[in-house]
């Protein structure tokens, strides 16, 4: 999982990495690695942030951040494990 993540990275995929950032920080979760969980989090939530820049239209915005699944689910998470507001 740590290798796919390098490539992710390395491809530099922006907001469509943002999901297997996602899926990678909720495994880390589970299996025991808080830290981990919550730095690939972060990247995922940053990622969302520059994205979110791009969309000058406040509806279209709402629609990207609200409307799919993984940039809900970063947001939510985010919130709920406690990470600082972007």
């Amino acid at each position: 999982a740590e290798e796919a993540m390098t490539l992710v990275g390395d491809l530099q995929l922006g907001a469509d990495g943002i999901a297997a950032r996602l899926v990678f920080a909720e495994a880390l979760y589970r299996t025991g690695d808080a830290e981990g969980a919550f730095a690939a989090l972060r990247t995922a939530r940053n990622q969302l942030s520059s994205a979110e820049s791009n969309v000058d239209q406040v509806a279209l915005r709402k629609s990207f951040t609200e409307g799919v699944w993984e940039n809900q689910r970063t947001t939510r998470l985010a919130r709920e494990w406690g990470l600082p507001s972007y």
